[in-house]
Protein backbone atom coordinates (compact mmCIF):
# COMPACT_ATOMS: atom_id res chain seq x y z
CA UNK A 1 0.00 0.00 0.00
CA UNK A 2 3.03 2.21 0.15
CA UNK A 3 2.71 3.26 3.86
CA UNK A 4 5.68 1.83 6.20
CA UNK A 5 4.70 1.81 9.87
CA UNK A 6 7.96 3.24 11.61
CA UNK A 7 10.02 3.37 8.47
CA UNK A 8 13.13 5.76 8.88
CA UNK A 9 14.75 7.30 5.72
CA UNK A 10 18.15 7.91 4.88
CA UNK A 11 18.88 11.59 4.06
CA UNK A 12 21.09 11.59 1.23
CA UNK A 13 24.29 13.69 0.74
CA UNK A 14 24.87 15.91 -1.67
CA UNK A 15 28.61 14.62 -3.04
CA UNK A 16 30.55 16.59 -4.99
CA UNK A 17 33.21 15.62 -7.49
CA UNK A 18 32.37 15.48 -11.72
CA UNK A 19 34.17 13.11 -14.00
CA UNK A 20 35.32 16.27 -15.97
CA UNK A 21 35.22 19.60 -15.40
CA UNK A 22 33.00 21.42 -18.39
CA UNK A 23 35.12 24.29 -20.75
CA UNK A 24 32.95 27.37 -21.89
CA UNK A 25 33.47 30.03 -23.74
CA UNK A 26 31.09 32.99 -23.22
CA UNK A 27 31.29 36.07 -26.11
CA UNK A 28 33.37 36.26 -29.14
CA UNK A 29 36.72 34.73 -29.46
CA UNK A 30 39.80 36.82 -29.35
CA UNK A 31 42.26 34.52 -32.01
CA UNK A 32 44.99 36.78 -30.81
CA UNK A 33 44.28 36.07 -26.88
CA UNK A 34 43.48 32.51 -27.06
CA UNK A 35 46.11 31.56 -24.58
CA UNK A 36 44.63 34.09 -21.92
CA UNK A 37 41.11 33.83 -21.91
CA UNK A 38 39.01 35.22 -18.70
CA UNK A 39 36.82 31.91 -17.57
CA UNK A 40 34.73 33.64 -15.48
CA UNK A 41 32.48 32.71 -18.34
CA UNK A 42 31.74 29.06 -16.54
CA UNK A 43 30.15 30.86 -13.63
CA UNK A 44 28.76 34.46 -14.38
CA UNK A 45 28.59 33.96 -18.71
CA UNK A 46 25.14 36.29 -20.07
CA UNK A 47 22.83 33.88 -20.70
CA UNK A 48 20.45 35.43 -23.63
CA UNK A 49 17.17 35.42 -23.06
CA UNK A 50 17.44 35.90 -19.46
CA UNK A 51 13.48 36.85 -17.88
CA UNK A 52 11.39 36.36 -21.06
CA UNK A 53 8.59 34.33 -21.90
CA UNK A 54 8.02 31.31 -24.08
CA UNK A 55 6.61 33.08 -26.58
CA UNK A 56 9.15 35.98 -27.02
CA UNK A 57 11.55 33.25 -26.34
CA UNK A 58 10.55 31.53 -29.41
CA UNK A 59 10.49 34.76 -31.38
CA UNK A 60 14.07 35.61 -30.53
CA UNK A 61 15.26 32.51 -31.26
CA UNK A 62 13.29 31.96 -34.69
CA UNK A 63 14.92 35.83 -35.68
CA UNK A 64 18.59 34.90 -34.07
CA UNK A 65 18.95 36.63 -30.98
CA UNK A 66 19.80 33.79 -29.08
CA UNK A 67 23.05 31.75 -29.87
CA UNK A 68 22.91 28.61 -29.95
CA UNK A 69 26.61 28.09 -29.66
CA UNK A 70 28.54 26.87 -26.91
CA UNK A 71 30.81 29.76 -27.06
CA UNK A 72 28.61 32.25 -29.41
CA UNK A 73 30.96 31.79 -32.99
CA UNK A 74 27.26 33.52 -34.69
CA UNK A 75 26.19 29.84 -35.34
CA UNK A 76 23.87 30.98 -38.00
CA UNK A 77 21.59 29.14 -40.80
CA UNK A 78 23.59 25.81 -40.29
CA UNK A 79 26.53 27.29 -41.20
CA UNK A 80 29.92 28.37 -39.08
CA UNK A 81 30.62 32.21 -39.37
CA UNK A 82 34.07 31.97 -41.31
CA UNK A 83 36.96 32.84 -39.36
CA UNK A 84 39.90 34.96 -41.40
CA UNK A 85 43.83 34.39 -40.10
CA UNK A 86 46.77 37.15 -40.81
CA UNK A 87 48.75 35.40 -43.23
CA UNK A 88 51.50 38.04 -42.33
CA UNK A 89 53.95 36.57 -39.99
CA UNK A 90 55.54 38.82 -37.32
CA UNK A 91 58.87 39.73 -37.38
CA UNK A 92 61.65 36.96 -36.76
CA UNK A 93 58.77 34.10 -37.47
CA UNK A 94 58.84 31.91 -40.15
CA UNK A 95 55.76 31.06 -42.50
CA UNK A 96 56.03 27.73 -41.06
CA UNK A 97 55.98 28.80 -37.12
CA UNK A 98 52.99 31.00 -38.45
CA UNK A 99 51.50 27.84 -40.43
CA UNK A 100 51.87 25.73 -37.03
CA UNK A 101 50.61 28.43 -34.42
CA UNK A 102 47.31 28.51 -36.77
CA UNK A 103 47.24 24.67 -36.72
CA UNK A 104 47.31 24.72 -33.06
CA UNK A 105 44.58 27.58 -32.55
CA UNK A 106 42.03 25.56 -34.70
CA UNK A 107 43.15 22.64 -32.90
CA UNK A 108 42.36 24.10 -29.79
CA UNK A 109 38.91 25.86 -31.05
CA UNK A 110 38.36 21.86 -31.99
CA UNK A 111 39.06 20.81 -28.20
CA UNK A 112 36.75 23.04 -26.78
CA UNK A 113 34.03 22.04 -29.21
CA UNK A 114 34.31 18.94 -28.40
CA UNK A 115 34.54 19.57 -24.71
CA UNK A 116 31.43 21.77 -24.40
CA UNK A 117 29.31 19.15 -26.95
CA UNK A 118 30.14 16.46 -24.28
CA UNK A 119 29.19 18.13 -21.49
CA UNK A 120 25.74 19.02 -22.78
CA UNK A 121 23.22 16.48 -21.45
CA UNK A 122 19.71 18.71 -22.77
CA UNK A 123 18.70 19.39 -26.32
CA UNK A 124 20.84 21.19 -28.39
CA UNK A 125 18.68 24.27 -28.09
CA UNK A 126 15.07 25.56 -26.39
CA UNK A 127 13.25 23.64 -29.31
CA UNK A 128 15.59 20.64 -30.13
CA UNK A 129 16.52 17.87 -28.56
CA UNK A 130 15.86 15.77 -25.16
CA UNK A 131 14.34 17.42 -22.13
CA UNK A 132 14.52 15.05 -18.81
CA UNK A 133 12.21 16.69 -16.13
CA UNK A 134 12.61 15.89 -12.49
CA UNK A 135 9.76 16.58 -10.34
CA UNK A 136 8.71 15.97 -6.89
CA UNK A 137 6.36 13.52 -6.72
CA UNK A 138 2.91 15.28 -5.13
CA UNK A 139 3.30 17.75 -8.82
CA UNK A 140 4.53 14.66 -10.91
CA UNK A 141 0.99 14.79 -13.20
CA UNK A 142 1.05 18.02 -13.39
CA UNK A 143 4.80 18.30 -14.35
CA UNK A 144 3.87 15.59 -17.10
CA UNK A 145 1.25 18.30 -18.74
CA UNK A 146 3.51 21.44 -18.82
CA UNK A 147 6.51 18.80 -20.87
CA UNK A 148 3.49 17.52 -23.18
CA UNK A 149 2.23 21.05 -23.72
CA UNK A 150 6.08 22.40 -24.33
CA UNK A 151 6.78 19.64 -26.86
CA UNK A 152 3.14 20.75 -28.62
CA UNK A 153 4.90 24.11 -29.33
CA UNK A 154 8.41 22.28 -29.90
CA UNK A 155 7.81 19.09 -31.91
CA UNK A 156 11.54 18.67 -32.22
CA UNK A 157 11.62 17.99 -28.71
CA UNK A 158 11.32 14.45 -26.71
CA UNK A 159 10.58 14.99 -22.98
CA UNK A 160 10.63 12.55 -20.33
CA UNK A 161 9.56 13.05 -16.70
CA UNK A 162 10.34 11.27 -13.49
CA UNK A 163 9.14 11.59 -10.19
CA UNK A 164 11.38 11.60 -6.47
CA UNK A 165 10.94 13.09 -3.10
CA UNK A 166 12.51 16.85 -2.84
CA UNK A 167 15.30 16.28 -1.50
CA UNK A 168 16.38 13.43 -3.84
CA UNK A 169 15.82 16.17 -6.62
CA UNK A 170 17.93 18.95 -5.45
CA UNK A 171 20.91 16.08 -5.22
CA UNK A 172 20.94 15.54 -8.61
CA UNK A 173 20.58 18.68 -9.48
CA UNK A 174 23.52 19.77 -7.44
CA UNK A 175 25.91 17.04 -8.34
CA UNK A 176 25.19 17.76 -12.29
CA UNK A 177 23.06 14.54 -12.74
CA UNK A 178 20.10 16.50 -13.86
CA UNK A 179 19.85 19.91 -15.22
CA UNK A 180 15.80 20.84 -14.69
CA UNK A 181 13.74 20.31 -11.51
CA UNK A 182 10.61 21.09 -10.30
CA UNK A 183 10.31 21.72 -6.44
CA UNK A 184 7.96 22.76 -3.63
CA UNK A 185 10.71 24.59 -1.77
CA UNK A 186 13.68 26.65 -2.70
CA UNK A 187 17.75 25.32 -1.88
CA UNK A 188 18.89 25.89 1.59
CA UNK A 189 22.46 27.19 2.92
CA UNK A 190 23.86 23.89 2.46
CA UNK A 191 22.58 23.38 -1.34
CA UNK A 192 23.58 26.26 -2.32
CA UNK A 193 27.03 25.31 -0.89
CA UNK A 194 27.44 22.17 -2.43
CA UNK A 195 26.09 23.77 -6.01
CA UNK A 196 28.85 26.61 -5.31
CA UNK A 197 32.12 24.28 -5.01
CA UNK A 198 30.35 22.59 -7.82
CA UNK A 199 30.73 25.56 -10.20
CA UNK A 200 26.92 25.29 -11.21
CA UNK A 201 25.20 28.14 -11.64
CA UNK A 202 21.81 27.54 -10.65
CA UNK A 203 18.59 29.46 -12.59
CA UNK A 204 15.37 29.60 -10.08
CA UNK A 205 11.66 30.60 -11.09
CA UNK A 206 8.93 30.63 -9.05
CA UNK A 207 6.22 29.53 -11.15
CA UNK A 208 3.00 28.85 -8.62
CA UNK A 209 1.44 29.15 -5.25
CA UNK A 210 0.54 25.39 -3.54
CA UNK A 211 -0.37 25.43 0.11
CA UNK A 212 -0.56 22.23 2.56
CA UNK A 213 -4.03 20.66 3.37
CA UNK A 214 -4.92 18.62 7.11
CA UNK A 215 -7.10 15.98 5.97
CA UNK A 216 -9.17 13.23 8.40
CA UNK A 217 -11.04 10.09 8.37
CA UNK A 218 -14.79 10.94 7.86
CA UNK A 219 -15.69 9.53 11.32
CA UNK A 220 -13.57 12.36 12.62
CA UNK A 221 -16.00 15.51 13.30
CA UNK A 222 -13.24 17.72 13.52
CA UNK A 223 -13.63 21.19 11.52
CA UNK A 224 -11.04 23.55 12.46
CA UNK A 225 -8.31 23.77 14.06
CA UNK A 226 -6.16 26.74 14.91
CA UNK A 227 -2.21 26.86 13.59
CA UNK A 228 -1.11 26.24 17.52
CA UNK A 229 -3.06 23.39 17.85
CA UNK A 230 -1.84 21.53 14.83
CA UNK A 231 1.67 22.52 15.71
CA UNK A 232 0.89 20.72 18.96
CA UNK A 233 -0.66 17.95 17.41
CA UNK A 234 3.10 17.43 14.78
CA UNK A 235 5.13 18.39 17.49
CA UNK A 236 3.90 15.25 20.06
CA UNK A 237 2.64 17.69 22.57
CA UNK A 238 -1.20 17.14 21.60
CA UNK A 239 -1.38 12.87 21.09
CA UNK A 240 -4.81 12.22 21.88
CA UNK A 241 -8.26 12.79 20.42
CA UNK A 242 -9.75 13.52 23.50
CA UNK A 243 -7.37 16.65 24.13
CA UNK A 244 -9.31 17.72 20.59
CA UNK A 245 -12.73 17.97 21.84
CA UNK A 246 -14.04 19.01 18.63
CA UNK A 247 -12.77 15.54 16.75
CA UNK A 248 -15.32 13.30 19.20
CA UNK A 249 -12.86 10.47 18.92
CA UNK A 250 -10.94 9.09 21.70
CA UNK A 251 -8.17 7.25 20.55
CA UNK A 252 -4.71 8.13 19.83
CA UNK A 253 -3.89 10.59 17.18
CA UNK A 254 -2.34 8.70 14.23
CA UNK A 255 0.17 10.81 11.99
CA UNK A 256 0.61 10.15 8.45
CA UNK A 257 3.14 12.11 6.31
CA UNK A 258 5.45 11.58 4.13
CA UNK A 259 9.03 10.91 4.60
CA UNK A 260 11.73 13.53 6.02
CA UNK A 261 13.61 13.42 2.53
CA UNK A 262 9.72 15.28 1.06
CA UNK A 263 9.22 18.52 0.77
CA UNK A 264 5.36 18.47 2.39
CA UNK A 265 7.87 16.95 5.35
CA UNK A 266 10.78 20.06 5.62
CA UNK A 267 7.86 22.40 4.72
CA UNK A 268 5.74 21.47 7.76
CA UNK A 269 9.35 21.29 9.95
CA UNK A 270 11.28 23.63 9.00
CA UNK A 271 9.28 26.56 7.39
CA UNK A 272 5.75 26.61 8.59
CA UNK A 273 7.17 25.46 12.30
CA UNK A 274 10.25 25.30 13.95
CA UNK A 275 10.80 21.40 15.26
CA UNK A 276 13.45 20.83 17.34
CA UNK A 277 12.48 17.25 16.83
CA UNK A 278 11.13 14.63 14.51
CA UNK A 279 7.28 14.33 13.56
CA UNK A 280 5.77 11.09 15.88
CA UNK A 281 4.84 9.69 12.73
CA UNK A 282 2.31 6.00 13.31
CA UNK A 283 2.87 5.82 9.14
CA UNK A 284 5.29 7.14 6.72
CA UNK A 285 3.51 7.29 3.41
CA UNK A 286 5.74 6.23 0.31
CA UNK A 287 3.37 9.11 -1.59
CA UNK A 288 0.93 11.54 -0.75
CA UNK A 289 -1.85 9.41 -2.76
CA UNK A 290 -0.88 7.12 -0.06
CA UNK A 291 -1.44 9.52 2.66
CA UNK A 292 -4.83 9.69 1.68
CA UNK A 293 -5.19 6.15 1.58
CA UNK A 294 -3.80 5.72 5.16
CA UNK A 295 -6.54 8.14 6.22
CA UNK A 296 -9.23 7.01 4.27
CA UNK A 297 -8.60 3.66 6.18
CA UNK A 298 -8.28 4.44 9.73
CA UNK A 299 -10.49 6.65 11.53
CA UNK A 300 -8.26 7.98 14.17
CA UNK A 301 -5.85 9.37 11.37
CA UNK A 302 -4.84 12.78 10.66
CA UNK A 303 -2.26 13.23 7.51
CA UNK A 304 -1.16 16.79 5.08
CA UNK A 305 -0.99 16.25 1.77
CA UNK A 306 -0.46 19.41 -0.58
CA UNK A 307 -3.59 21.03 -2.44
CA UNK A 308 -1.81 20.12 -5.73
CA UNK A 309 -3.32 16.12 -4.84
CA UNK A 310 -6.37 16.80 -3.16
CA UNK A 311 -7.58 18.78 -6.30
CA UNK A 312 -6.31 16.06 -8.68
CA UNK A 313 -8.77 14.30 -10.22
CA UNK A 314 -6.70 12.18 -12.80
CA UNK A 315 -6.14 9.00 -10.01
CA UNK A 316 -9.51 7.23 -10.54
CA UNK A 317 -7.99 5.23 -7.10
CA UNK A 318 -7.28 8.51 -5.23
CA UNK A 319 -10.71 9.74 -6.03
CA UNK A 320 -12.54 6.74 -4.13
CA UNK A 321 -10.38 7.12 -1.34
CA UNK A 322 -11.34 10.98 -0.99
CA UNK A 323 -14.59 9.87 -0.62
CA UNK A 324 -13.68 9.51 3.14
CA UNK A 325 -11.29 11.93 3.69
CA UNK A 326 -12.18 15.29 4.30
CA UNK A 327 -10.31 18.68 4.77
CA UNK A 328 -9.52 20.86 8.02
CA UNK A 329 -9.78 24.30 7.67
CA UNK A 330 -7.25 26.20 9.80
CA UNK A 331 -7.90 29.30 11.54
CA UNK A 332 -6.55 33.02 10.68
CA UNK A 333 -6.97 36.51 11.76
CA UNK A 334 -8.49 38.78 9.12
CA UNK A 335 -8.00 42.63 8.84
CA UNK A 336 -10.29 42.95 11.75
CA UNK A 337 -8.53 41.35 13.76
CA UNK A 338 -11.09 38.14 14.11
CA UNK A 339 -10.33 34.31 13.90
CA UNK A 340 -12.31 32.52 11.22
CA UNK A 341 -12.09 29.43 9.98
CA UNK A 342 -10.07 29.68 6.06
CA UNK A 343 -10.56 26.66 3.80
CA UNK A 344 -7.88 26.17 1.17
CA UNK A 345 -8.74 27.79 -2.14
CA UNK A 346 -7.67 29.47 -5.09
CA UNK A 347 -8.71 32.54 -3.45
CA UNK A 348 -7.02 32.18 0.07
CA UNK A 349 -4.21 30.77 -1.26
CA UNK A 350 -3.64 34.03 -3.66
CA UNK A 351 -4.54 36.20 -0.92
CA UNK A 352 -2.12 34.66 0.91
CA UNK A 353 -5.09 33.88 4.29
CA UNK A 354 -4.81 30.67 4.27
CA UNK A 355 -1.29 30.19 6.82
CA UNK A 356 -0.15 27.11 5.24
CA UNK A 357 0.57 28.67 1.79
CA UNK A 358 3.61 27.66 -0.34
CA UNK A 359 5.70 28.40 -3.72
CA UNK A 360 6.89 26.16 -6.32
CA UNK A 361 9.82 26.07 -8.68
CA UNK A 362 11.79 25.41 -11.32
CA UNK A 363 15.55 24.97 -10.95
CA UNK A 364 17.79 24.76 -13.92
CA UNK A 365 21.88 24.10 -14.56
CA UNK A 366 22.35 24.08 -18.14
CA UNK A 367 25.70 25.55 -18.72
CA UNK A 368 23.99 26.65 -22.42
CA UNK A 369 20.73 27.24 -22.43
CA UNK A 370 18.86 24.19 -23.78
CA UNK A 371 15.49 22.60 -23.43
CA UNK A 372 15.55 23.09 -19.85
CA UNK A 373 16.26 26.31 -20.31
CA UNK A 374 13.37 27.04 -22.58
CA UNK A 375 10.73 24.45 -20.46
CA UNK A 376 11.46 26.55 -17.12
CA UNK A 377 10.67 29.78 -19.59
CA UNK A 378 7.59 28.40 -20.87
CA UNK A 379 6.14 27.17 -17.20
CA UNK A 380 5.79 31.15 -16.83
CA UNK A 381 4.41 32.21 -20.17
CA UNK A 382 0.98 31.95 -20.59
CA UNK A 383 -0.02 28.34 -21.72
CA UNK A 384 2.58 27.02 -18.79
CA UNK A 385 0.32 28.78 -16.35
CA UNK A 386 -2.94 28.38 -17.57
CA UNK A 387 -1.83 24.93 -16.77
CA UNK A 388 -1.15 25.57 -12.85
CA UNK A 389 -4.71 27.59 -13.18
CA UNK A 390 -6.64 24.82 -14.34
CA UNK A 391 -5.03 22.38 -11.75
CA UNK A 392 -6.74 24.31 -9.45
CA UNK A 393 -3.36 26.18 -8.18
CA UNK A 394 -2.35 29.58 -8.27
CA UNK A 395 -0.22 30.85 -11.15
CA UNK A 396 2.49 33.02 -10.08
CA UNK A 397 1.65 35.66 -13.42
CA UNK A 398 -2.52 35.45 -13.61
CA UNK A 399 -3.47 34.53 -17.15
CA UNK A 400 -6.08 37.34 -18.27
CA UNK A 401 -8.47 37.60 -21.04
CA UNK A 402 -8.73 41.04 -23.13
CA UNK A 403 -12.66 41.75 -23.81
CA UNK A 404 -13.87 44.18 -26.38
CA UNK A 405 -16.71 45.94 -25.40
CA UNK A 406 -18.78 47.41 -28.38
CA UNK A 407 -22.00 49.52 -28.47
CA UNK A 408 -24.58 48.81 -30.56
Amino acid sequence: MGVHPGDDEKRPCASLGFDSIPVYVAGEIDLENLGTLDHSGIRHGRRHGAGRDSDSLRRAHDAGDISTSPYDLRLRSGALQRLSFRDDAPAGQTSGESRRMKSAILCSLMAVAVLVGCNRRQGSDIRHGALHVVATESHLTLVQRLASDYCDLFPGVTATVSGTSTRGAIVDLVNGKEHCIVVDRRLNEEEHKAADNAGLVIGENEVAHDALVIVVNQQNALASLSTAELEAIVAGRTRLWPNVPASKLHGAIEICLTGRNSGLYELLTRTFFKLPTDVPLTAVASSQDSVLQYVAANPEALGIVSFAIWKDTTQSVAQRWKKNVRTVALLAKGDDGVETAVNATQRSIYDQVYPLTYSLFVFTSEKIPGTGYGFSAFVTGEVGQRDFLYAGLVPKILPYRTIQLTQE
